[in-house]
């Protein structure tokens, strides 16, 4: 069976066309390829309003998305070394777009990057460790565990010097 595309007029097989039980035959008026421009030409138009959208549910939804990406973190992993060359494309295609994100939220990832610092965090850690030249995959929970309690006993040798040095020993 065939079908006409209202938008561009071609008469099309009707596999071309998505399903909208509301209509007449069950069909959408326009074809996938219609569709697929109007869609991306609306997106273009009303960027704004969607980016605001999102921004508004990530706010309201917080934990709600914080517990799906702890549920899905094997996911996001698996995802990120599948298309390693793809996300490293897009950095490099994106360099300002990130140095603006790095410039406009440093405030945050200094906050961030402290609080890892104080609490000890695993990937505060594990880019200590990454940074000494260690491997991604040579690191180890028990590596990870090592390597934090070196730093509470330099931290506490630290904190010793500094005590006999003001005389408060």
């Amino acid at each position: 069976m065939k079908k006409r595309c209202i938008k561009c007029g071609d008469v099309k097989f009707i596999d071309e066309f998505h399903i909208h039980e509301s209509s007449k035959d069950g069909l959408a008026p326009l074809c996938k390829k219609c569709t697929k421009e109007y869609n991306k030409e609306y997106w273009a138009k009303n960027k704004d309003k969607f980016k605001e959208r999102g921004k508004e549910y990530r706010a309201k939804n917080k934990d709600k998305l914080k517990e799906y990406r702890a549920k899905n973190k094997d996911k996001f992993k698996e995802y990120r070394a599948k298309n390693k060359d793809k996300l490293k494309e897009y950095r490099a295609k994106n360099k300002d777009k990130f140095k603006e994100h790095r410039a406009k939220n440093k405030d945050k990832f200094k906050e961030y990057k402290k609080e890892g610092t104080v609490k000890l965090s695993n990937v505060y850690v594990k880019g200590m460790l990454r940074t000494s030249g260690i491997k991604k995959h040579q690191i180890t929970p028990e590596l990870i565990e090592l390597k934090k309690q070196q730093i509470l006993l330099y931290r506490e040798i630290k904190n010793i010097k500094g005590d006999i040095k003001n005389g408060t020993t």
